[in-house]
């Protein structure tokens, strides 16, 4: 490398640094957005709601869930009001008049209702996370491992920019030296 092209490189390493830089924080911000997309692309449905889901009768989780609040409420209150009827002492304790409305068979009927329908509430928790890439999914993770590449790339760029400045300072020492030498 004679003076000229030392004097040109020294002069280009700025801007190629400030490229490299550049073209490495595009390529980070490409990849923060590409997961973000990704993220949201791979994430599981919303626990439904419950008027999506039914039972083979048509009632909904929630409707199922008041109906179940109204029977015990309805079943309690009666205990409350004539123990003796369910063969209770006269002021039975709160434990022993949940127990009588939990043992009512039309309690336990709504309950399993309920149990049938609580699977169907939450189906995306049960759905293994290995599940095949949406196409819009895989496009986006392509072009994930693209950006990912890219910042890669520009990481290698800066590396090889840092290093060529060490090999310019000491050819600027040598040759300034030579120069030195060479006018005495």
């Amino acid at each position: 490398m004679n003076v000229q092209e030392l004097q040109r490189a020294i002069e280009e390493y700025p801007q190629r640094y400030q490229r490299a830089l550049s073209r490495r924080t595009k390529a980070e911000a490409m990849i923060k957005q590409l997961e973000e997309e990704l993220e949201s692309e791979r994430s599981l449905p919303e626990e439904t709601d419950s008027e999506e889901t039914a039972t083979p009768q048509g009632e909904t989780y929630g409707q199922v869930e008041a109906l179940l609040e109204a029977k015990f409420n309805e079943i309690s209150l009666a205990v409350r009001r004539n123990p003796t009827d369910y063969g209770l002492p006269a002021k039975p304790t709160e434990t022993v008049i949940r127990t009588v409305t939990n043992t009512n068979p039309e309690v336990k009927e709504l309950k399993a209702k309920l149990l049938e329908l609580q699977p169907q509430r939450y189906p995306a928790r049960r759905i293994p996370a290995t599940l095949p890439l949406s196409p819009k999914a895989q496009h986006i993770q392509e072009r994930l491992w693209k950006a990912e590449m890219e910042c890669d790339e520009a990481d290698d760029e800066i590396e090889v920019c840092k290093a060529e400045l060490e090999t310019y300072k000491l050819l600027t020492t040598i040759l300034t030296t030579s120069f030195a030498a060479a006018s005495r």
